[in-house]
């Protein structure tokens, strides 16, 4: 690796700054990010919070309203009956239950006859006779006899009294007339709304009545009041509700249900509140409960400022990290600089090495040629010259006896015998020298040599020694090759007879995907190839020095007390593998299993 000059310098302290500020900015989306979930997901809880509350209230406020309602109509039917059957005795009726605490509001009864006057008053004795044709529940209930419900009146003053009360009628009715008046109870929209008095709303909560058609009946702002009050603070119902009330749009109106929760601006005040409803069913009114949007809203804007400044701070101490961080970033990257030309100088260094060793193998493979070129020169020199003249000498001494028969002390036939088997030593022992440095048969054929060698080894240790030849007939090799498979065999035995103390031996040669493979197995005591410790042979080395200078590699697989075998594969070329492809990749295929 060349060392880095100038502009490759400035490049590398460049690259990883962009890298930095896109992983600033990454992390500042995802800061803000998990800010505004974290700010999304406090709101929500806040709002849903709130509606609890609201809608609790409002449960409470309906169930208290109801009850009342619902007294209010039992009581009225109740008076109905004793005005029908004892009216002299109805005063004394209507007075205990002015004092009934099952209420627990001041009331008036008032009794309208069926000329439309005044038949009792409870508020105001003095008042009999007075003419009430225009009341909107006489003229309903002479109209509509049939009709027999409450009816609940609108907040109004009236000829009964001077303070705006609602009303609640029912028709009064006998077997002879079908209208024989009405019954009205009374009560003052600020007295009717201390019905809710038991909740607690909290401070600015609107608290709104209206009936069905979207008639306000009362309305009041929920704060807490004093036992102790005899006038609750109710002036801003009372303003509220006029001679002419305002509509209010009802949640069936609205296509809303008979209870639930929304936002709602008012049409009195056209103020924004989280409302929630609730319809007294089966009465023709619903309590309506708000809080101003206003303070939620606020509370959500407290909030996202406190969210807004802990992510500001956290962006800044952020983004102070972030140029920390560059400049540290920066000083490594110069020491890093460093460190590469000075690995650059280093894997130079190991690359002349490398090139040295190559060198080095290339030269130890030489050597190997040139060794078994001289071998071979020396057994063709022994086995010509020294072979030759050694037979000659024998077959002149062959003629000596019939030479010299006149011996007269008969000796020299017995002194010849002896010449005779010394020379016959004499030419075992060359062919040996020979056929140790290089083996005749080797000319012949590789599967000729190692036959031969196989023969030897299993008469000089005695132990069964298997010869499997798969290569296709008429296949010649290359000297080269031959003789370096030659070796690998050779050494493999000769390392089992050293070192295995096997009871059998199989050696296989095959021919695979244009490459020779052999193959030597023993049952011996085996290697621990996974020990770590080198290798103590030689020849082993040897072995993987021949095949990887003919392009081919050696492998060894051994366990301790599993045998070794060696597998040796060295390409062959094309032209010297002529003849049996279908014989080779059989035999390859059983080397393999």
């Amino acid at each position: 690796m060349a060392g880095l000059n100038s502009d490759s310098r400035a490049r590398v302290l460049r690259s990883p700054t962009t890298g930095l500020v896109a992983a600033g900015g990454l992390l500042l989306a995802l800061v803000w990010g998990v800010l505004l979930w974290d700010f999304q997901r406090h709101a929500d809880f806040d709002y849903a919070d709130n509606r609890r509350e609201v809608e609790s209230v409002t449960q409470l406020g309906a169930h208290a309203l109801l009850s009342t309602v619902r007294a209010i109509d039992l009581m009225l039917l109740d008076l109905r009956e004793h005005w029908q059957l004892d009216p002299g005795d109805f005063d004394r009726k209507v007075r205990l239950r002015q004092t009934d605490a099952r209420i627990g509001l001041p009331f008036a009864i008032s009794v309208i006859g069926p000329d439309g006057r005044v038949a009792y008053s409870s508020a105001n004795p003095a008042a009999t006779g007075t003419d009430l044709t225009d009341q909107p529940y006489v003229s309903a209930y002479r109209d509509d006899t049939t009709y027999g419900d409450l009816t609940i009146i609108r907040p109004r003053e009236g000829p009964l009294s001077e303070r705006r009360t609602i009303q609640f009628a029912r028709p009064l009715r006998t077997p002879e007339d079908p209208f024989a008046g009405a019954i009205v109870f009374s009560v003052t929209p600020g007295d009717f709304m201390q019905v809710v008095r038991s909740v607690h709303f909290q401070e600015n909560t609107l608290v709104t009545v209206i009936r069905d058609d979207g008639v306000i009946l009362a309305r009041t702002v929920g704060r807490e009041v004093p036992a102790s009050d005899a006038t609750p603070p109710f002036d801003d119902a009372r303003a509220a509700v006029s001679a002419s009330p305002p509509l209010f749009a009802t949640p069936s109106q609205l296509g809303l249900s008979e209870s639930g929760f929304s936002r709602i601006r008012s049409p009195v005040d056209q103020i924004e509140r989280l409302s929630s409803w609730r319809k007294l069913t089966p009465y023709p009114v619903t309590l309506i409960v708000g809080e101003p949007a206003s303070l939620i809203d606020e509370e959500i804007s407290r909030l996202r400022l406190r969210y807004l400044f802990v992510g500001g701070l956290g962006s800044l101490l952020l983004l102070v990290a972030l140029y920390w961080r560059l400049l540290t970033h920066r000083a490594r990257e110069r020491a890093a600089i460093a460190q590469r030309e000075h690995l650059a100088q280093l894997s130079r260094g190991a690359a002349e090495l490398r090139a040295s060793r190559q060198q080095m193998r290339e030269l130890a493979a030489h050597q190997m040629v040139l060794k078994e070129e001289e071998r071979k020169r020396i057994a063709q020199e022994i086995h010509d010259e020294l072979g030759q003249r050694l037979t000659v000498l024998r077959m002149d001494i062959a003629m000596l006896p019939r030479a010299v028969r006149a011996d007269p002390a008969g000796l020299l036939p017995g002194q010849v015998a002896e010449l005779k088997a010394s020379l016959d030593s004499i030419v075992a022992i060359v062919r040996d020298i020979a056929g140790r440095l290089r083996p005749a048969t080797l000319d012949v054929s590789l599967e000729a040599a190692a036959e031969g060698l196989v023969e030897e080894f299993r008469a000089s240790l005695g132990i069964p020694c298997e010869l499997d030849n798969r290569l296709p007939s008429g296949l010649a090799l290359d000297d080269k090759l031959a003789t370096a498979a030659f070796r690998i065999i050779q050494e493999s035995l000769t390392n089992v007879a050293r070192h295995a103390d096997a009871t059998r031996l199989r050696v296989v040669l095959a021919m695979k995907d244009g490459s020779l493979h052999m193959q030597v197995h023993d049952d011996g005591r085996g290697l621990d190839l996974e020990s770590g410790h080198p290798n103590p042979s030689f020849g082993l080395s040897g072995m993987r020095e021949r095949a990887a200078m003919l392009g081919g590699k050696v492998e060894i697989t051994s366990k301790p007390g599993e045998g070794t075998t060696v597998d040796a594969r060295i390409p062959v070329d094309n032209a010297t593998a002529a003849g049996g492809t279908r014989a080779e990749n059989l035999a390859a295929d059983e080397v393999q299993s």
